[in-house]
């Protein structure tokens, strides 16, 4: 024992630094070895997960900032400090620099491990719990050519009933602020709360990022910060799509970890919804799926379909895809690929089923209704 205390002592670790990397490699290694167990995985987000996050996002909903952006930045901030207050104090050390340089490295590994450890089971864990098809019965299964072209043109008719009744600004951008449109976003899963319990959550609005811009450098229009609880939106980018985005946010805030199921939720409350702005969003988001899965499937039908589209539904597209263009950089490639990898990580698999977990749920759920 004291062998071990005199070699810990001689790199520099203290007995502080022993305890935070003992509990968060005990933390590691109970997730990896229960992730795949659904019932304790359901239990531990459902009774401590859940209720610790309502707790954090309804303290962050008493400002009007997002306090995940203010997070971050005094993270980066903090980082920074550290980085140079530690180069300061090692080049001081004369004589015990290596010392020095240890005792550092290992504050700043145990940071590492208490963010990657709480993230596993602040976020990680929902990729394992009873997922949204297990808990709607709404299930993705094959889906034939036919189906397909059908559920889009049935989209493409709502997209262009519902394109002309939203108010525009003088560039043919919806009219709405950020902070109105994420305002109005919370009460979208009301509808759906009676058929699906799943949406019975306690839910509060995303708050528009001040740096926006910078979100678009990495293509993403916005984010759930599991830590606190927080939905976040990019102010920056097209408004028409905006309040698809807000809901995709909020289907994270309940507990929907997965990319495409969130994405199917959104369409699935924006089509319900009463206010024109969120019925268009979520009738071209879903379109925008649907369109792209049948070009892959079928050019010619493609082709048919989209020329369906009315002037002002093209407009739209047209604007969508031309803002993100300009922000098509290397720096966006690459925060696409860390996210992938991410979600790869927790076992998702992007391009379920036929043509993804997105279409194919969509086809199962509309095309009986056409």
């Amino acid at each position: 024992m004291q062998r071990i205390r005199a070699g810990a002592k001689r790199i520099g670790l203290c007995r502080f630094q022993i305890i935070i990397l003992t509990i968060c490699l005990f933390l590691t290694l109970l997730f990896h070895l229960t992730k795949h167990c659904t019932v304790w995985i359901d239990w531990v987000t459902t009774w401590i997960i859940i209720p610790i996050q309502t707790v954090l996002r309804n303290i962050c909903a008493l400002f009007s900032f997002s306090v995940s952006e203010l997070a971050i930045l005094a993270a980066a901030t903090a980082l920074l400090a550290f980085l140079v207050q530690s180069l300061l104090y090692v080049i001081q050390q004369k004589g015990y620099r290596l010392r020095a340089l240890s005792t550092r490295c290992i504050t700043l590994l145990c940071a590492v491990f208490i963010g990657t450890s709480s993230f596993d089971w602040l976020w990680g864990s929902f990729y394992y719990r009873s997922s949204l098809q297990e808990q709607t019965g709404i299930y993705a299964e094959e889906v034939s050519v036919p189906d397909l072209y059908d559920v889009t043109v049935y989209f493409i008719e709502h997209a262009n009933e519902t394109a002309g009744q939203i108010s525009r600004s003088d560039t043919g951008d919806l009219s709405m602020t950020p902070q109105s449109i994420a305002a109005l976003s919370v009460s979208v899963y009301d509808e759906l709360e009676s058929a699906f319990p799943i949406f019975r959550k306690n839910r509060t609005a995303p708050k528009v990022v001040v740096f926006s811009e910078g979100l678009s450098y990495i293509d993403c229009t916005g984010f759930y910060f599991p830590y606190l609880g927080e939905s976040n939106l990019n102010g920056h980018s097209p408004r028409i799509a905006m309040p698809a985005t807000a809901a995709h946010e909020l289907a994270h805030q309940m507990g929907i970890a997965s990319e495409q199921e969130a994405n199917f939720s959104a369409v699935l409350a924006c089509t319900q919804s009463s206010y024109p702005a969120f019925a268009y969003s979520g009738w071209q988001l879903g379109m925008s799926y649907l369109l792209n899965a049948l070009y892959r499937a079928d050019p010619g039908q493609w082709e048919t379909a989209f020329s369906m589209l009315s002037e002002t539904v093209r407009q739209d597209l047209s604007r969508i895809n031309t803002y993100w263009a300009a922000y098509d950089t290397p720096l966006a490639d690459t925060a696409d690929r860390i996210n992938n990898s991410r979600q790869e990580n927790y076992g998702q698999d992007l391009a379920t089923q036929s043509y993804g977990a997105v279409v194919d749920l969509l086809v199962a759920y509309f095309k009986p209704q056409i």
